[in-house]
């Protein structure tokens, strides 16, 4: 998939659309700032080139920071309230989110 002339994963755009559907900023931002420190960790990797996984994540971060701001533009249209099925879809995403973090952190480099 392509977002802004970059190559990203599906999978963040998945998590990312349902966090806005649910309007869950925080989960957003949670996001974005486990990639940011995932960043800052390869950088201070040494011997091995990170160079390839900084860009993924760079662009995960691109893609979140999209659904942030679209999070921004409806905050000024109605709030809706949580549904029992958004709590649900909430802590799907949220398992799912994790489950990646796992993966990513026990990927060999």
């Amino acid at each position: 998939m392509r977002l802004g002339g970059y190559e990203v994963s599906g999978a963040i755009e998945l998590i990312v659309e349902g966090y806005v559907s649910l309007r869950d900023q925080a989960a957003l931002d949670e996001l974005r700032t486990q990639r940011r420190k995932l960043i800052a960790d390869f950088n201070s990797c040494t011997g091995i080139d990170c160079t390839s996984t900084i860009r993924q994540i760079e662009e995960d971060i691109v893609v979140i920071e999209a659904g942030l701001a679209r999070l921004d533009g409806a905050a000024t249209r109605s709030p809706t309230s949580c549904s029992r099925s958004a709590r649900r879809l909430n802590f799907l995403l949220r398992s799912t989110h994790h489950n990646l973090e796992r993966a990513i952190r026990q990927r060999p480099l």
